[in-house]
C-alpha cells in the first residue's frame, strides 16, 4: 500500500486533529514525522505529513477542506453563577475565560526600586487575548 500526502503541518497537534477528523469519517490515515518535534532545533526542517491511501485521496481532501473551513468554537457559555461569584469578565469580548497574565520577572520592580509592587494584577482573556488591569 502506498500513502499519498494530502497536507503538511508544522504543528504536530494540528496534524493530529486533522487525522482524528479523517478517522472519525472512516478514512484510514497516517502521520509521518509526527515525533520529530522531540529533536529540538532539527524539527524546524521537517513537517508532519498527513497521508491517506491512494483510493481515499479525493474524499480525504474534501473532508480536510471542510474541517479547515469550520470555525473552532471552544467558548463554553458562562453560567449565571459565574457573574454572581465575581468571576472576571473580559471588557472587550465579554468572555469569562480569563487567567492572571504571567508577569516576567515578578520581583524585578521591587528589587530595583525598593518598596512593594502594585497590588493590581493583569488579566488576559483566553478568547481574544486582550489584557487589562484588575
Amino acid at each position: 500500500m502506498r500513502g499519498v500526502t494530502i497536507q503538511t503541518f508544522f504543528d504536530p497537534l494540528q496534524a493530529q486533529m486533522f487525522a482524528n477528523e479523517l478517522t472519525v469519517q472512516g478514512i484510514e490515515c497516517f502521520l509521518l514525522n509526527q515525533n520529530v518535534s522531540g529533536l529540538g532545533a532539527y524539527a524546524a526542517f521537517c513537517q508532519v505529513e498527513l497521508q491517506v491511501r491512494e483510493q481515499d485521496v479525493a474524499e480525504a481532501k474534501r473532508i480536510v477542506a471542510e474541517f479547515q473551513s469550520q470555525p473552532l468554537n471552544v467558548e463554553v457559555p458562562a453560567s449565571k453563577d459565574a457573574e454572581d461569584e465575581g468571576e472576571p469578565r473580559c471588557p472587550k469580548c465579554g468572555s469569562y475565560r480569563t487567567i492572571h497574565a504571567p508577569r516576567p520577572w515578578p520581583g524585578l520592580w521591587k528589587f530595583l526600586f525598593g518598596g512593594s509592587e502594585t497590588s493590581e494584577s493583569e488579566l488576559e482573556c483566553l478568547r481574544c487575548h486582550h489584557r487589562w488591569r484588575a
